[in-house]
């Protein structure tokens, strides 16, 4: 494999904090639909989930992906 220093988008997701107490958060996260950034800029919503009580002083932001990517269902 050759690496050339391009960067091609290929996928987007958004996550929004929507509330939280001190150690708990609420978040809403969806992906975006498209194979390029030009389709990604459009916005259009391809699935969203809610996360509620994740604990985000005691987890990585990286387990709140994954359990939003689990909820979207993207590995069904």
């Amino acid at each position: 494999m050759r690496f050339t220093g391009q960067i091609t988008e290929i996928e987007r997701a958004r996550i929004a904090n929507i509330g939280r107490s001190e150690t708990l958060g609420n978040y809403a996260t969806e992906t975006l639909r498209g194979p390029c950034a030009e389709d990604l800029n459009k916005g259009i919503v391809q699935r969203s989930s809610f996360i509620e009580k994740h604990p985000c002083k005691a987890q990585h932001v990286w387990h709140l992906v994954a359990k939003a990517l689990e909820a979207m269902g993207v590995w069904e």
